[in-house]
């Protein structure tokens, strides 16, 4: 025990205390949403050998709402969300109703066929197409918008008190509570304060469902069948923040002249300074900067961010220490730090070819085999539970449009149960010792493969928004890496590396500096190579990364399971079955996907594993 705990401890036993806090209760809410559905199909026997199946469903969800209306939300005065955003007048209060219009015209067709090709129950042609209307995690998002707006619950403490519990329990000065609520009182709880909304004409997001597939009969138990499979999800809500970060060109200029400083003084034997100094030749006077914060670029946040040329980040670092003006040179909503609303501005788009073979159970043998080919483009990453999944740059959406992260372009499976020929009621060995100890035999077995899961090579750094724009710890919104080769070359390094000490690669470790392990080396003024072999670079200030986000694979996951049992007749009532599993019986590991951040030292590596080592269980089950 220490002895800050130690006198703590003490203090407490004879009922002095230093300190005492006191928060208000927290109002929690009691969320209603109501759902209603109503829908009319009927299927149409046009011929013997075709027969079309149609419906209409519509489909109500109604607006979130808090019993209590307790929850903050702007006041909208008939503008639209985007105005209201970014008007550092905007103020919020207690929601009032629905957080959101009623959205009533959800109808959604549904149309189908199946089609005997030959008349012979052989070849059937089978397609349909469906659109519904989704519950969007209304709750969820609906109650990160309205909690995330601060004011519902504050707290107080007293510090520096010593005092007795017998001699009354101090008690903190109530703090006025505000119904209607500025962005300077928000503001003023944080530096970094948000102001949430929701965009009042927020629609139920739909999506469209399309298939067409021919199945045939190939032997006598034996089906092929091959299908298209689409999916296309539209108007899916998602977080936009409305308060990027604004960088001028003449920030930008100045920031190069900073850097400049910084490297020359570097060369001239000194440390590395961005302000100028007319002791180092070629160190200019800065115009910018200074009138910012000029005290604080000896700071060593302020050093690092100009060193590793991220403008936006360096421009967040004022914001949040609260530099006077910060905030109005470089948020289009000088009134707030984020400006987050929810509104229809998702797609998914999923397209797939699936081939499957079935044999249907026969003499002891059952088995299935199919194939996935799949492609996938999103702009929304669906992680996110309260759907707030920021662009980088909401001029540019396009950088963080991509592969859906849940996407896995081959998918192979194929599974099957065969049955010893051997005991009783089997062909052979059927009697006797003979079928005691060979019949009864089940042999089953699943295998598993499919390519691996989508990946970014990236930078993470800000140079154009700030690092919680850009860091990639949102799969959407990601600043890649800049490479000198294309996609389809560096797919080419992509794979297993084994190096002589026991590390892995999921990438040519010709790419990764030797001595630090990154994919870049160090920082300097002309973001030059660093070491032979370098073809990742970062991404300049005001510039983005060339690569697109999630283009690459990780590696490929592949399994193998295996049953063997035994079933033994005990009497007539009972059976005793004996088995033994194997999971992942071939030992083969699946990797994990690597780090691909270009600046850790780590880059690259394989260091974990979503399949591990094999597993053997033995069980035995008695049934009566």
């Amino acid at each position: 025990m220490g002895p800050g705990l130690s006198s703590f401890t003490a203090n407490a036993a004879i009922g002095v205390f230093s300190t005492y806090t006191q928060s208000s209760r927290w109002a929690e809410g009691a969320y209603l949403a109501v759902n209603h559905e109503a829908f009319i199909q009927d299927n149409w026997r046009v011929r013997p050998n075709l027969t079309i199946r149609g419906g209409l469903k519509w489909e109500y969800y109604s607006p979130l709402q808090e019993d209590d209306n307790l929850g903050f939300l702007p006041i909208l005065g008939n503008r639209d969300i985007d105005q209201v955003m970014l008007d550092p007048a905007t103020q919020v209060t207690f929601a009032d109703g629905g957080f959101y219009n009623k959205d009533l015209n959800n109808f959604g067709p549904t149309v189908g066929f199946a089609w005997d090709l030959t008349d012979d129950g052989k070849t059937t042609i089978r397609g349909g197409y469906s659109l519904t209307f989704v519950n969007e995690e209304s709750v969820t998002v609906g109650r990160a918008a309205s909690r995330g707006n601060a004011g519902l619950s504050s707290g107080v403490t007293l510090s520096n008190q010593f005092a007795t519990v017998t001699g009354g329990v101090p008690l903190p000065a109530t703090p006025a509570f505000l119904a209607t609520r500025s962005l300077a009182d928000q503001l003023a709880l944080s530096a970094t304060g948000v102001l949430w909304g929701i965009d009042p004409n927020l629609k139920s997001p739909h999506v469209h469902q399309a298939s067409v597939g021919i199945q045939r009969e190939l032997l006598s138990g034996l089906v092929g069948e091959a299908r298209y499979v689409g999916s296309f999800g539209r108007n899916i809500w998602r977080g936009t923040d409305y308060n990027q970060v604004r960088l001028s060109p003449e920030y930008l200029a100045d920031f190069a002249r900073a850097r400049g400083n910084g490297y020359l003084a570097q060369q001239a034997g000194l440390a590395f300074s961005p302000g100028y100094n007319p002791a180092v030749a070629g160190s200019q006077p800065l115009t910018t900067l200074p009138n910012i914060g000029a005290a604080l670029l000896a700071n060593a946040t302020v050093v690092s961010n100009i060193q590793t040329n991220q403008p936006a980040a360096l421009a967040d670092f004022y914001i949040t220490n609260r530099v006077a003006g910060a905030l109005g040179s470089f948020m289009p909503n000088s009134g707030i730090y984020a400006a987050q609303a929810v509104s229809n501005g998702g797609f998914s788009d999923y397209n797939s070819m699936q081939i499957e073979l079935r044999r249907q159970y026969r003499n002891g043998f059952f088995g299935q085999v199919n194939y996935t080919l799949a492609h996938s483009n999103t702009n929304s990453a669906g992680t996110a539970q309260n759907r707030f999944e920021a662009f980088m740059d909401n001029l540019r959406p396009e950088l963080n449009t991509g592969r859906s992260v849940f996407h896995v372009t081959h998918v192979m499976n194929a599974n099957a149960i065969f049955e010893l020929p051997f005991g009783e009621g089997k062909r052979w060995l059927n009697a006797g010792i003979a079928n005691h100890i060979l019949g009864g035999w089940q042999l089953g077995t699943i295998v598993a493969w499919q390519s691996g899961s989508p990946l970014s090579i990236f930078s993470g750094r800000g140079t154009v928004n700030r690092a919680g724009r850009s860091n990639c710890a949102d799969p959407i919104g990601c600043n890649t890496a800049v490479s000198t080769m294309s996609a389809s070359e560096i797919k080419k390094l992509l794979g297993i590396y084994k190096q002589p000490d026991g590390r892995l690669f999921w990438i040519d470790p010709k790419v990764v500096d030797p001595i630090t392990g990154r994919a870049v080396g160090a920082d300097n003024a002309g973001n030059n190579a660093g070491f032979t072999g370098q073809v990742f670079f970062n991404p300049g200030a005001g510039q983005v990364g060339n690569l697109e986000i999630l283009t690459f694979d990780g590696p490929p996951q592949f399994r193998v399971d295996l049953a063997l049992s035994k079933n033994v007749r005990l009497a007539s009532r009972y059976r005793l079955e004996f088995k033994g599993e194997a999971f992942n019986l071939l030992n083969r590991p699946s990797f994990f996907r690597g780090d691909m951040d270009i600046n850790s030292t780590t880059f690259g590596r394989l260091t974990s594993v979503n399949v591990g080592a094999r597993v053997v269980q033995l069980s035995a089950r008695l049934e009566f």
